[in-house]
């Protein structure tokens, strides 16, 4: 090889040798964000129920369960907070949004998406996150992101995974690099509570200060990008998101009711199958990481370990110990609960052959026959686990004191009377990416499905002025 032609080629290989030591620097760089030890974290701004419920009417206390379902889910609960923007219920006197008397947003997978950006931003829910997430092709973006030079550098380091990445990507553009600091902080959006499950124990993993504390760890400093995308990560699509349990002791995660219910051993009792899989992080040494992945695989409502969790309630479901102080039960007159159980069945364009479904669709089919069939059961545990608590409250008032009533609405498209839209919406894909007809038809149904609810109808026939006095309950319904 002649010197002129030598030269290109070494400056060929210079460069080349350069970006290859500039991806192995990379590689060794690219780390997930951990979350922090508890050391030093202010209880007083701790994400509990108590720092961070709404101050809004006590007399009312209102949930909304958000369901998982992708962009189906994230449009149709989208629709359920602009259906309670517009309606209008008068409470001590006044008039108000019943959107500003919910108390609690549970949600998980496709909904934490709109659950977090409204605990977030407030009212930019209606505004902005159209825009910038239910018209999007959000899934083309994640996609390109995963795919980025930068990123499958990354992913391709030991400490970082499609994840992390898609995470980052969520955390810079839809959540603007916000934490659990920032969620709920101002006290006029509701307390949410992102849901998420352990690989290791089966359980539900909700995002709140409660289930933190037995990692040793500050729900404070987290990006509630990376809670949205464990609420998301479907297995063997997304890696689980990982979280470190601290290795330096603390009390909190040491409380007396788990030690309680693992020296009883009531099988019966659920406190003891919750202590049972919380001591589990009480070993550091042998579970050093904990694995999460999507909520909705336990609880696609998002209902069974949040809002009825003994994690959240300090083993005390009965008494809703987490949510209501003592001062809070004896003012509580009105609980409304809406679930949105956006659950889809997929295609089954194998029924007409005689070969049957192939491997995917059988897989698919016995997903649907097991969400359909746990959805089914915790919407029923979730119904009788609020009946229960309002009669173990009701009994211990005076006999002249308000008694507490449960209106409980599940919003599924099973209730939708018209077959055609019930086979058009149920087999809308788990997706994140819809056209805007359907991104647009999922919005507008919570308000004709709420309308037609007899539980939403009861709730707010509750609230109205008693039949020939002119006088109101404590809070009765408006409309403008």
């Amino acid at each position: 090889m002649k010197y002129c032609e030598l030269v290109p080629f070494r400056r060929y290989l210079v460069r080349t040798l350069a970006g290859l030591l500039l991806a192995v620097m990379a590689m060794g760089c690219a780390t997930r964000p951990y979350n922090a030890s508890l050391g030093g974290a202010d209880p007083a701004r701790a994400y509990t129920f108590l720092n961070r419920l709404p101050r809004n009417s006590p007399k009312l206390f209102v949930v909304l369960t958000f369901s998982g379902g992708g962009m189906r889910a994230a449009a149709f609960t989208q629709g359920v907070l602009e259906k309670l923007a517009e309606t209008r219920i008068i409470v001590d006197g006044e008039s108000r949004r019943l959107l500003d008397e919910v108390d609690v947003i549970t949600a998980v997978s496709g909904g934490s998406f709109t659950a977090a950006y409204y605990g977030l931003f407030g009212e930019r829910v209606f505004t902005d996150f159209p825009q910038e997430f239910l018209y999007k092709d959000i899934q083309g973006e994640m996609i390109s992101t995963l795919l980025s030079p930068a990123q499958l550098i990354n992913i391709s380091a030991p400490h970082y995974s499609r994840s992390d990445a898609v995470a980052e990507y969520l955390d810079q553009t839809l959540f603007r690099e916000k934490t659990f600091a920032d969620l709920s902080s101002d006290r006029r959006t509701p307390y949410v509570i992102l849901n998420a499950t352990d690989l290791h124990t089966g359980m539900t993993f909700s995002f709140t200060q409660m289930q933190f504390d037995y990692l040793c760890s500050d729900l404070n400093r987290f990006p509630v990008a990376r809670a949205v995308m464990a609420s998301a990560a479907v297995p063997i699509v997304f890696a689980p998101i990982v979280l470190r349990n601290q290795p330096d002791d603390c009390p909190q995660r040491h409380p007396a009711w788990v030690k309680q219910a693992l020296a009883e051993r009531n099988l019966t009792d659920r406190r003891f199958h919750a202590a049972t899989a919380l001591a589990s992080y009480a070993s550091p040494e042998t579970v050093p990481f904990v694995q999460l992945v999507d909520g909705g695989i336990v609880d696609n409502l998002g209902v069974r370990g949040s809002i009825m969790s003994q994690v959240n309630h300090y083993g005390h479901v009965i008494e809703m110990a987490g949510a209501f102080s003592p001062q809070a039960l004896a003012q509580v007159e009105h609980v409304l609960v809406i679930a949105s159980n956006t659950q889809a069945t997929s295609e089954r364009d194998w029924l007409g052959s005689e070969e049957g479904p192939g491997l995917i669709d059988t897989v698919q089919a016995l997903a649907d026959a097991t969400n359909n069939l746990l959805s089914a059961e915790t919407t029923l545990l979730a119904q009788q686990s609020f009946d229960m608590w309002a009669n173990f409250i009701s009994e211990r008032r005076c006999p002249t004191c308000a008694k507490v009533t449960i209106d409980f609405s599940v919003l599924s498209f099973d209730h939708l009377s018209d077959a055609a839209e019930r086979t058009r919406f149920g087999t809308t894909p788990t997706s994140f990416r819809l056209d805007r007809e359907t991104v647009d038809a999922l919005r507008m149904l919570p308000d004709r499905m709420l309308d037609a609810s007899p539980e939403f109808r009861a709730f707010l026939r509750r609230m109205q002025p008693t039949p020939g006095t002119g006088k109101k309950s404590t809070a009765g319904s408006a409309t403008d």
